[in-house]
């Protein structure tokens, strides 16, 4: 019993690995026996087992389901060789069983055939061929009958030599003997590799069977580069040890947590995740960061995202998903300054009574390769009810259109006052609170939410220039010139709706 999967699309495109058990669990994360990366793929997605001599795929309830061979199945039996899909990944699925049979060894007549013939062709001598001669014509007794227990002795005698001489591939061999005596190494039959699988679970019989077959010239390098290893490694731990205790040498780099899952509460303070050093990174996570949190089952709400990037350059290198849904990218921020952004979780894809995973996924750097430097901090999940109104009498679609149509007035002439825009969005934000517990949804929707994506660029855009002039007038140490502008930007922001009042506030208390 064995299979292998190869990772044919996806982030560890070209990993094939080796399986001999009966169940295999296969998800992002680390309990799994086969663990696939990949945002699209759920924490257990999918599982394969071995019932009555068969191999079956299951979905275990996964997000973005199990595709085999292009059509989505929740159980079905696997053919010897196909394609599985779970969300972005592709798998290739072979039947290791079927391929051994296909390359079995010659059967046992067939070799006992090549004995008589190599025989034939070697001079006979003396008392070995005259007994190789008795043996093809069975002897008789006086009364004309077979000596059947002769013809089996022979057949047992035959059968040794041919084991000693013709064909050493079919002794039968314990698992636990490898033979010192092979210099040229042998395969296994399937029979010699099932007995030493049965007997030896997991990697130990795979080992098994690989030493087995090899030489014993093989046999000892394999010995020796082990050896070699080990005295590499222990050599590198004292050195590590030595180099901490010592205080020589720079900072060394934390292990990478990027298949750790973190609370909400372990971003509080001052830990900084993501990849570099020179952006204040303190937890290591260089592809992946996941926070788990759980949502109330009571009280109706719409739940907003909060959190700091810093060093990401365009929107594209960094993707947000929500329970393996993507729902959006980090935006990119001004060089190495701070960003603080907004994003609303969308009510479908929350699970109330559940655990919830948020997901960003450096996609510039994978489990094995890339550099891409990036910070995420201060990750926060807001919670705001929704207000209460009377939905069957049109109370809630009156009150969103009326926060419409203030928030549109207001728009129209932002130019006149700094404010206008700021308050444009609360107004905007206030009417997709009515509209939340609105189905089906007015027609207006739809204008509501273009109307707020505008208006957060806008604001956006004119907090990255506040920044980016109080950053040039820092390198200039023109103080004055630096509270000047973070006064002034605050015009434009009075409160917390949009993420810049508080970063302005926080630079203004560094000068004040």
């Amino acid at each position: 019993m064995g299979f292998t999967l190869t990772v044919k699309a996806g982030k560890d495109i070209g990993l094939r690995k080796d399986f001999s058990q009966s169940e295999l669990s296969i998800g992002r994360t680390s309990d799994n026996d086969f663990v696939l990366g990949d945002a699209g793929v759920s924490r257990k997605h999918a599982q394969i087992t071995f019932e009555n001599g068969q191999y079956y795929i299951q979905d275990l309830g996964s997000a973005n389901g199990v595709m085999l061979n292009g059509k989505a199945v929740s159980k079905e039996q696997l053919p010897d060789t196909c394609t599985i899909g779970l969300g972005p990944v592709v798998l290739e699925f072979a039947n290791e069983d079927k391929a051994t049979l296909a390359n079995r060894r010659p059967s046992k007549p067939e070799l006992l055939r090549s004995a008589r013939s190599s025989a034939e062709d070697e001079p006979e001598t003396s008392e070995e061929s005259e007994d190789v001669g008795r043996r093809r014509r069975p002897r008789r007794n006086n009364s004309g009958e077979n000596i059947s227990s002769d013809r089996r002795a022979g057949g047992r005698h035959a059968s040794g030599n041919l084991a000693r001489g013709q064909n050493p591939s079919r002794r039968r061999m314990s698992s636990d003997a490898i033979p010192e005596d092979d210099d040229e190494g042998r395969a296994l039959s399937v029979a010699e590799r099932a007995r030493i699988l049965r007997e030896n679970k997991g990697a130990a019989g795979k080992v098994k069977i690989f030493m087995a077959e090899r030489s014993a010239k093989t046999r000892n390098t394999i010995y020796a580069s082990i050896i070699v290893i080990v005295v590499i490694v222990l050599c590198g731990a004292v050195y590590f040890v030595m180099n901490q205790q010592g205080g020589g040498g720079g900072p060394v780099a934390s292990a990478d947590l990027s298949q750790k899952h973190f609370s909400l509460s372990d971003s509080l303070g001052e830990k900084v995740f993501g990849y570099g050093p020179d952006l204040g990174v303190n937890t290591q996570t260089r592809y992946e960061l996941h926070f788990d949190f759980e949502v109330s089952e009571t009280i109706e709400a719409i739940y907003y995202l909060t959190f700091d990037s810093q060093g990401v350059e365009s929107s594209d290198e960094i993707s947000i998903s929500l329970n393996s849904v993507p729902i959006g990218n980090v935006s990119g921020g001004l060089g190495d300054y701070v960003k603080t952004q907004k994003l609303k979780l969308p009510k479908k894809h929350m699970l109330k009574g559940n655990v919830n995973e948020i997901l960003f996924d450096q996609l510039k750097n994978t489990r094995s390769t890339g550099e891409k430097t990036w910070a995420i901090s201060s990750v926060k999940l807001q919670m705001v009810p929704l207000p209460k109104c009377d939905v069957r009498n049109g109370e809630c679609t009156r009150e969103a259109h009326q926060h419409f149509e203030v928030a549109e007035k207001l728009w129209n002439t932002r130019q006149l006052a700094a404010t206008n825009a700021y308050n444009a969005l609360s107004n905007l934000n206030t009417s997709m609170l009515f509209l939340e517990a609105i189905e089906p949804k007015p027609d207006f929707t739809r204008s509501v939410q273009q109307m707020t994506r505008d208006v957060e660029k806008y604001l956006d855009q004119v907090c990255s220039k506040t920044m980016l002039q109080v950053k040039r007038n820092e390198e200039m140490q023109n103080y004055q010139a630096v509270v000047n502008e973070l006064k002034n930007g605050l015009l434009w922001y009075p409160g917390p709706d949009h993420s810049c009042y508080g970063r302005l506030k926080d630079k203004l208390s560094e000068y004040e």
